[in-house]
């Protein structure tokens, strides 16, 4: 995972430190899980001419890996994901539902 703090460092990240009590942080953490469940069940596999694993999540863009075993590549695949979705959440990036989830932040009125 790429933050060391793993699901908590994330949710600092993507709250910017003003992380609510803790069901707040639990329900996040179900909403990621269950969206990178779903995308991963998406993922595609291929093998290479050199024998290397290609894989991909479609309709990701930029989420791929290539790693020498299946094992590895669906690893790799899932921490480039995790590290996709931290940046798309920062950055206010639009994000496609996968699998029923939306983890798009829509303004709220007040």
């Amino acid at each position: 995972m790429f933050f060391a703090g793993g699901w908590f460092g994330w949710l600092m990240v993507l709250t910017r430190g003003k992380v609510g009590d803790r069901m707040a942080v639990t329900e996040v953490s179900a909403v990621l899980s269950a969206y990178i469940a779903a995308a991963m069940a998406r993922a595609r596999y291929k093998i290479l001419e050199d024998g290397t694993f290609w894989g991909e999540i479609p309709g990701l863009r930029g989420v791929w890996a290539a790693e020498p075993t299946l094992e590895d590549c669906r690893r790799v695949l899932q921490e480039v994901l995790e590290e996709w979705l931290v940046l798309k959440l920062r950055d206010g990036d639009p994000i496609p539902v996968v699998g029923g989830v939306d983890l798009n932040v829509r303004a709220v009125a007040t």
